[in-house]
């Protein structure tokens, strides 16, 4: 779903480094041992040193392929690159690469906000994005962290949960502590003054997040989108990218769709804050898209609705033809991290199926 635009920066430092470099090796292994007055030992010089020369030189070169080879446009970029265009970045700071098993560090909770839409919401409205629906049958609610100290990380947040529900505040003043040879997996917090008196916080495999969009707290929308009618891929799976061949179809789809022959917004008129030093500057997302370039604001992209990575990093939304909607880059840029919102969704199931 992103291009790696900064890594455009990086291949041109890249070539004129190793330009640089080709040029100095030259004048060294070349040019100087040939002013020797003894050109037979200059001619040794030369070859005993090429070999050195020449593996600088791959290196360079594969250096070069590193930093310029073909990029997959649909790996998550760095928080910084992600929101440049709109208010405060997310803190999300997912890698590449998503995390399979997702492992997070799971706190105790008071009341029951599996079964209690109203004690759900304390902890939503409180912990935000770390407390979640999870998907399957026998669905719970659970706020997970991705590390144990830190502002607004696991410690942290369990010293809080008697106030969030209601109940007697924890006393403060405690540190979290390793359970002896657990390897870093399970913690105790002290919470009143007796030392037995304690919560437990344990890395847990992070349960998939419930597929339905929230709102208010309780999974309410499904992703319909209109590329459903699509032929799947073989392997669909949360988390998964939309291969080169999904996202030519998936475009191609959208122009039959229309008489221009051209790539139309799904989220045509959609209005967002899209300047990070003016937050109350708002822009409105255009009918018409460009084919490219990859980063020109308005080139189409294919965008996951539930988003391939949830708030906490681990897989979430599949690559599925019915999660897939076509937006521009600067949108895409703003929503990559955001949850969905119901605005958001509800606009993108009400456009019509396109045809195969």
């Amino acid at each position: 779903m992103k291009t790696f635009v900064y890594r455009d920066f990086r291949c041109l430092l890249r070539v004129v480094f190793s330009c640089v470099v080709g040029t100095v090796l030259y004048f060294l292994r070349t040019v100087a041992p040939m002013r020797n007055k003894n050109a037979s030992c200059a001619v040794r010089s030369i070859r005993r040193r090429r070999f050195c020369a020449i593996g600088l030189l791959i290196l360079g070169a594969v250096g070069i392929t590193g930093a310029c080879g073909p990029t997959e446009p649909n790996l998550p970029l760095p928080t910084s690159d992600l929101c440049p265009l709109a208010g405060e970045c997310e803190q999300t700071e997912c890698s590449a690469t998503i995390e399979k098993p997702c492992k997070r560090y799971k706190i105790e909770l008071q009341g029951d906000p599996t079964n209690n839409v109203d004690t759900r919401r304390k902890y939503r409205n409180k912990f935000d994005s770390a407390c979640y629906m999870s998907a399957g049958v026998n669905s719970t609610f659970n706020c997970l962290f991705r590390k144990v100290e830190g502002k607004g990380q696991a410690c942290e947040r369990a010293q809080l949960v008697a106030e969030v529900f209601g109940a007697a505040a924890y006393a403060t003043g405690y540190k979290c502590l390793e359970v002896p040879g657990t390897n870093k997996e399970n913690y105790t917090l002290q919470v009143g003054p007796d030392p037995v008196h304690v919560v437990h916080i344990d890395l847990i495999d992070a349960p998939l997040q419930h597929p339905l969009i929230e709102v208010d707290a309780v999974p309410t929308i499904a992703v319909n989108g209109p590329y459903r009618n699509l032929p799947e891929p073989q392997k669909v799976g949360p988390g998964e990218v939309y291969s080169k061949q999904q996202r030519e179809l998936i475009l191609q789809a959208n122009r039959n769709g229309h008489g221009d022959n051209k790539i139309h917004s799904d989220l045509a008129g959609f209005v967002y804050p899209c300047d990070k030093t003016n937050p109350s500057k708002m822009c409105t997302e255009p009918l018409v898209l460009k084919d490219g370039p990859a980063d020109d604001p308005d080139a189409a992209q294919v965008h996951h609705v539930a988003r391939a990575n949830d708030p906490r990093c681990c897989a979430w939304g599949t690559n599925s033809n019915a999660n897939a909607a076509v937006i521009s880059f600067k949108l895409n840029r703003y929503l990559w991290y955001r949850y969905p919102t119901a605005a958001e969704v509800l606009q993108i199931n009400n456009v019509p199926p396109y045809p195969l």
